[in-house]
C-alpha cells in the first residue's frame, strides 16, 4: 500500500463523522416508522378483504360444482351439458386461484421491509453507533458503504442506496433554513 499509516482511532473518528452526516434525527425515523406501519397495516387490510372475496367465490364456485354433479347423478342433465358447464365452472376455479395467489405473493410486504432496512441501521448508529466495538463499526460500514479506500490519510467509499441520497444532502439542519418549505408566488 503506498498511503502513509493512519491511526485507528483517527480511521474511526473519520467514520463517525461521515455517519453522523447521513444520520437523521430520531423523531423523523420514528415518525417515518408510524407511516410505514400504517401503511403495512392498510395493505395487509386490503390483502385481507381481497382473499376473503377470493374465497367467498371459491366457496360458491365449489357449491355449483357440487350441484352440478347431483343433477347429472340424478339424472336432470346430459353427460354432454354437465362436461361443458363444470369445465366452465373449473376455469373460472382456477381463474380465481391464480388471482388468490398474486395477492398472497405481492410485493408490497417485500418493498416495505427494504424501507425498513436502512431506517433501523440509522436508527441502530444514533441510539448507539458503534460505541468503540470494531467488529460493529466494520458491520455499519459494510451496510452503508463499499469500496472502501484510503486517500491521504482520508477514508473514502461508495455509499449504498438509499445513504447516497442522505449523503449528498448535507447535514439536516441546514435544509432550506428560514425558508418556506412550499414556497408560493405571492
Amino acid at each position: 500500500c503506498s498511503q502513509p499509516y493512519v491511526r485507528e482511532e483517527e480511521l474511526v473518528s473519520q467514520f463517525e463523522d461521515v455517519m453522523n452526516l447521513v444520520a437523521l434525527p430520531e423523531d423523523w425515523i420514528e415518525n417515518i416508522f408510524k407511516e410505514l406501519n400504517s401503511m403495512t397495516w392498510a395493505n395487509e387490510s386490503r390483502e385481507r378483504g381481497q382473499l376473503s372475496e377470493i374465497d367467498s367465490e371459491l366457496t360458491l364456485i365449489q357449491a355449483k360444482i357440487s350441484r352440478l354433479a347431483d343433477l347429472y347423478i340424478e339424472g336432470e342433465m346430459d353427460r354432454a351439458d354437465y362436461y361443458a358447464r363444470k369445465e366452465s365452472l373449473l376455469s373460472e376455479k382456477i381463474a380465481l386461484l391464480e388471482r388468490r395467489k398474486k395477492v398472497v405473493n405481492t410485493t408490497e410486504k417485500m418493498r416495505f421491509e427494504l424501507m425498513r432496512e436502512p431506517l433501523t441501521v440509522l436508527q441502530d448508529w444514533i441510539s448507539g453507533g458503534a460505541g468503540g466495538d470494531l467488529k460493529k463499526l466494520r458491520e455499519f460500514i459494510s451496510k452503508v458503504g463499499l469500496n472502501l479506500k484510503l486517500n491521504s490519510r482520508e477514508l473514502l467509499w461508495d455509499w449504498i442506496s438509499p445513504y447516497c441520497i442522505l449523503a449528498s444532502r448535507g447535514v439536516y439542519s441546514s435544509w432550506r433554513r428560514g425558508w418556506d418549505s412550499n414556497p408560493r408566488d405571492r
